[in-house]
Parts: structure tokens; C-alpha cells; sequence
């Protein structure tokens, strides 16, 4: 059933991370309590960050980003990002733990914002344009007779002198390691699941455009000084080039995951990684705790 609606990138990826939490989840269709917060969340505050990029780099689809221009969207993420939590908490952002939240995200967006003016005055760029944001993509697969439709929304497409980039946010930490690999190590090691969602993000993209031959990557707000951390092939240190070949192969792992999910006799099980229990909605069900 599951299957039949949709098969999302960020359910793929809590497969890997935790088959038992992804079954929570999106077999027997556990969901976390919605209760009334009375603290900034970290979910809260990764989705006001993308929301407020959105709003203020939305006015300026492909510009060519200068200096100025960088400065004048960094203005106003500021700003939304004040109404995108004042919206939510009210008075509550002027106080306490909640005020201390807001200015972290401050800080993360202007940290953002000057590693991309810095990064642009250092490599001297002359053409770089936002040219989509938030962009929902699906394609169809055929797996044993069963259609599935895979989905995914990719926080942002832009150009960098003639290069294409494929990029997705991240409000936690990422690192070179975590996105560096080669294509077994995708479903084989959990500690690649950053990379696994870079590539399926790229698939997605490749296969609605018809498009090969562009770089995908992440920006870390937990470590945005890195700027730009682009998929690299194991032990390389240039940004891996998805080409078609790139694009078959991650197919084929796709389709591996996808059949041990569908295995009827399929036992689903914890997570090793004590890493991964620690923010999961579903510790207490699975005796974690």
C-alpha cells in the first residue's frame, strides 16, 4: 500500500537509517504526536530556514548573484526569518530559550550569506544564478511488474559559470567523508545515507529534465564555513560529474533497496547507531530509551 502512493527520498533514506523507524512510520502509519509547543523545535527551525531562502532568493530567479545582490537577500532572509517565527511563537522569540534559538538561525543565515560573498569574491565568478527552489519531482519506475512512483523535492538548482548544481539544505552537520563514496557503499553503510539522498535527488532531476553531465551537493548550516560540499567519488577530490552512467548505477541500488523493502518475509529491525535513536520520534515505542 505504501508502495502504490509514492515512494519519497526522505523515506528511503529512514529505510536506511532505521528500518524499524521507516516501518513506524510509513507501513503501520505511526505518527508523532501533535501537541502544542511551547520551544522552538528542530524540525521548526530547518523548515523556517529553507522557507525563508525560498521567500527571498524567489525574488531573484536567475539573476546573476553579485556582492550587493547577496547582501540584499541576506536582508531580507533576516526579516522572514523574524515574521517565520514570530508567526509561529508569537512574543515568545523575545525570551528565553526561544530568543536564543532565533538567534542561532541569525546566525546560521548571515554565516550563509558571507561564505557565499566570500566564496564568490575568491573564485572571481562572473555568471552564478539561482534558477529553481522547492521544486517537487517524480518518475516512475517499473520493479517486477509493480510501478512505483518515486517523488522528491529539491531545495534548490542553480549555475555556477556553465557548471549545474544540484543542492539540498542541511541545518545539521555534513562533512567531505559522509558524501564521499562509491555506489555499493549507498545501501551497505548507513553513514552514507547524506549521499544516498544527494544522488536520489539527482536521479529524480536527471530523469525529469532528461539533463547528465552536472554536480550535486550539500550547504551545512551546522558547518557553513565548508560552503559548498559537493558528492565526490571514494578517495577523489574533485566533485563527482553525474553523468548517465552515474545515473544507471544508482539506479540499479535503488532498485535493490526497493525489493528489500517489498520482501514479504522481511524482518524489520533497530538501528545499531545510537546516533540515530537520539532524535527519533519513535525511541520510546521501540524501547530504545
Amino acid at each position: 500500500q505504501w508502495l502504490s502512493n509514492g515512494v519519497s527520498s526522505t523515506a528511503l533514506t529512514s529505510y536506511l537509517d532505521c528500518n524499524l523507524k521507516f516501518y513506524f512510520q510509513y507501513v503501520a502509519g505511526i505518527r508523532k504526536d501533535k501537541t502544542i509547543n511551547e520551544f522552538i523545535e528542530s524540525d521548526v527551525f530547518g523548515t523556517v530556514i529553507h522557507d525563508s531562502l525560498e521567500y527571498s532568493f524567489g525574488a531573484h530567479l536567475n539573476k546573476n548573484l553579485t556582492q550587493a545582490l547577496l547582501t540584499e537577500i541576506q536582508d531580507l532572509t533576516l526579516n522572514r526569518v523574524k515574521h517565520e517565527f514570530s508567526e509561529r511563537f508569537g512574543a515568545r522569540i523575545k525570551t528565553g530559550k526561544n530568543h536564543l534559538i532565533w538567534m542561532v538561525a541569525n546566525r546560521m543565515v548571515n554565516g550563509f550569506f558571507e561564505s557565499e560573498k566570500k566564496c564568490l569574491k575568491k573564485n572571481n565568478y562572473t555568471s552564478y544564478k539561482v534558477l529553481e527552489l522547492e521544486k517537487k519531482y517524480s518518475h516512475e519506475i517499473m520493479l517486477n511488474g509493480f510501478k512505483i512512483n518515486l517523488l522528491g523535492k529539491i531545495d534548490r538548482v542553480d549555475i555556477v559559470e556553465n557548471q549545474l548544481r544540484v543542492v539540498d539544505y542541511k541545518s545539521g552537520s555534513v562533512e567531505t567523508k559522509d558524501v564521499s563514496f562509491v555506489m555499493s557503499e549507498l545501501i551497505e553503510e548507513r553513514k552514507k545515507s547524506k549521499a544516498f539522498q544527494l544522488m536520489m535527488y539527482s536521479y529524480l532531476y536527471s530523469k525529469s529534465k532528461g539533463v547528465s553531465n552536472f554536480i550535486s551537493g550539500n550547504f551545512s548550516f551546522k558547518n557553513i564555513k565548508s560552503g559548498f560540499i559537493p558528492l565526490k567519488a571514494d578517495k577523489t577530490k574533485v566533485p563527482l560529474l553525474i553523468t548517465d552512467l552515474e545515473i544507471e548505477e544508482f539506479e540499479y541500488q535503488l532498485k535493490e533497496v526497493l525489493v528489500d523493502i517489498r520482501n514479504p518475509i522481511r524482518n524489520f529491525s533497530q538501528t545499531e547507531s545510537l546516533e540515530v535513536c537520539k532524535w527519533c520520534d519513535f525511541k520510546t515505542v521501540c524501547n530504545r530509551d
